[in-house]
């Protein structure tokens, strides 16, 4: 949902001619079921279900700060990482016949951590001798279990970054809010995690998400984007293979659709989802409704909004159904605003290309400590988990919110994306 500032940085961007590389409507549409958006011109959706692990397998990806060829100035260099909060070891190596000590440090189970690590230290420095490298047998074991990319699907124009705390803060909500030209609809990406079950779940191909009072599901507007080529409107052939592919009627389906940009041919449409947190399994209802979504106060009913009353991101619902999460089914009238749950939304920055990242020093308290980060890193308790300002964490920071630079963007896209840091301890 852009604000006055979003809407500031889109008129910046439309001087500096950064529309026409980012085609008509201004959106991307990522990998996933590629199959099914080819078929109708519909936006692909991917997930990810994790429990996160305790332990490293495997090999891991680290960085090589620094080589000597004796290991005493190599101990030292590692000594000196440790005092400032990195992991950090030596390892021998054999190089044309000689003999290196490599210090490396911030050891992680996927290569995302530690590329945008590298790609911090050159930027900052200048450093281009920092490399990511693989080791299968580090006595360090990785702080950081994972990664995760909020929104791994679709980019728009900007993007709102917008998380809710569960009241024990136990559990975080993390959304990837992106929006098109002139502020027009692009499918968002949100992660939900909890510490009590060590669980987290990540959903893209959506138009929001809240939820339920007691932390346990998660109501979603599944997002559909039917996209036209140079008609006017969409073919009837195209909407009956979309209908068929979710299995509505052609008649429901061209009831629940709406305009989703005033720039080109682009059509909506939504439908209403329960994902489970503690096993990841989820359903979809067919049923046209699910631009916004809502709970009562006990869960009992998930309050789903329909087409929005304009072709806008912020658009609000034209009207709302209650409905039964666990059968989908209508399920009476649809309560006043006070009997509805209420979900303390933290509306965060705009991830924009105008729009450069704030590495003021921000702190969170959490057990037995705190997470803070400060001059484009984060820290947990002292000790480094990776690049980036931290947002929002967890009671005991096993989830950390934050905005981490991009080593992948391109010259017209924000240098910062979404995520979520999952820690191990």
């Amino acid at each position: 949902m852009p604000n006055a500032q979003a809407l500031k940085a889109l008129k910046a961007l439309k001087a500096l001619g950064a529309l026409g590389a980012l085609g008509a409507l201004g959106i991307f549409v990522g990998c996933g079921d590629r199959e099914a958006a080819r078929t109708d011109g519909d936006t692909a959706a991917s997930d990810t279900v994790e429990t996160p692990s305790t332990a490293a397998t495997g090999a891991i990806s680290v960085l090589q700060l620094a080589s000597y060829p004796d290991t005493a100035t190599a101990i030292a260099k590692r000594d000196s990482l440790d005092r400032a909060g990195w992991d950090a070891y030596v390892r021998a190596a054999d190089v044309n016949g000689r003999t290196w000590y490599r210090v490396l440090a911030l050891p992680a189970t996927d290569a995302s951590l530690t590329e945008a690590a590298a790609h911090s230290i050159r930027a900052a420095r200048g450093r281009d001798a920092v490399v990511v490298v693989r080791d299968s047998g580090a006595p360090v074991e990785p702080r950081v279990a994972t990664l995760v990319r909020v929104n791994a699907q679709t980019q728009g124009m900007f993007s709102m970054a917008r998380w809710a705390l569960s009241p024990d803060r136990n559990a975080i909500i993390v959304m990837d809010d992106p929006a098109a030209v002139e502020a027009e609809p692009v499918p968002n990406g949100f992660f939900v995690g909890t510490e009590r079950p060590l669980r987290y779940v990540r959903r893209d191909s959506v138009w929001d998400a809240a939820p339920s009072p007691d932390w346990r599901r998660v109501a979603f507007g599944r997002a559909h984007f039917l996209r036209g080529n140079r008609e006017d409107t969409l073919p009837t052939a195209q909407w009956e293979a979309f209908a068929n592919r979710i299995g509505m009627s052609l008649e429901d389906v061209q009831a629940g659709r709406f305009h989703a940009s005033g720039m080109g041919v682009a059509f909506g449409f939504a439908r209403p989802g329960i994902v489970e947190l503690e096993t990841g399994a989820d359903r979809v209802f067919p049923i046209g409704s699910g631009w916004r979504v809502r709970w009562t106060r006990d869960g009992s009913r998930l309050i789903a909004g329909r087409a929005p009353n304009s072709a806008q991101d912020f658009a609000q619902a034209t009207e709302w159904i209650a409905l039964d999460p666990r059968t989908g089914e209508p399920s009476g009238e649809v309560p006043p605003p006070h009997q509805l749950a209420d979900v303390s939304w933290v509306e965060g920055p705009t991830i924009d290309i105008s729009v450069q990242l704030d590495t003021t020093r921000k702190a969170i308290p959490i057990e037995d400590g705190g997470v803070e980060s400060r001059g484009g890193w984060i820290r947990a308790r002292g000790r480094l988990i990776g690049p980036g300002t931290v947002l929002a964490a967890t009671r005991s920071g096993r989830f950390i919110a934050a905005l981490v630079p991009n080593p992948a963007a391109r010259e017209y896209e924000a240098k910062e994306y979404l995520a979520v840091y999952v820690t191990v301890r």
